[in-house]
């Protein structure tokens, strides 16, 4: 409270951010503490959640698509794929299924078409390129020449074509 004023003022705060806002139970104000000051002790209570730290995955494994555009391939998988829904049996389709029965039919053939297709055409194997490697001496001249342009335009900084130059040679590294 200002003395002469006697308005209530607000002078202490507890900052937390929007997602935590949740977490904040309790906030009080400490009275007691006469040292000439306008600012009392705040007390809050909050309930912290802190987040498991996150596990990274091991990327899944794509088939390679790219091998069915050979005509060998092609009939091989067919040949696969009609062995192994051969082998499943035959229903009678005018019996009424339950749910629990068409999932495990349907998890049935997914995997028999899976496995039909990782025998046949494989996965991919991705391998970054080495981009900088292949180019490294090429890359190198680019940045000396680069580098030599930027040492001449701080020496000489009022003339336009080393900053031009400058320029040019950054937009190419």
């Amino acid at each position: 409270m200002h003395p002469r004023s006697k308005h209530w003022h607000l002078l202490d705060y507890v900052i937390v951010r929007r997602c935590d806002r949740r977490g904040v139970h309790l906030t009080r104000v400490m009275r007691g503490a006469e040292c000439w000051t306008d600012h009392r002790l705040v007390r809050s209570t909050v309930r912290l959640e802190i987040r498991p730290p996150v596990r990274k995955h091991k990327p899944k494994k794509k088939l390679n698509v790219n091998a069915c555009q050979d005509p060998s391939s092609q009939h091989a998988l067919q040949q696969v794929i009609a062995d192994k829904l051969s082998c499943i049996p035959d229903t009678d389709p005018t019996v009424v299924k339950d749910t629990p029965s068409l999932t495990a039919d349907w998890t049935l053939i997914c995997d028999s078409l899976k496995e039909a297709s990782a025998e046949t055409i494989g996965f991919t194997n991705r391998k970054h390129q080495d981009w900088f490697d292949d180019n490294n001496q090429q890359i190198r001249d680019l940045l000396q020449a680069k580098n030599e342009v930027h040492a001449a335009k701080l020496r000489n900084p009022t003339s336009s074509t080393l900053h031009n130059n400058w320029k040019e040679l950054r937009s190419k590294a």
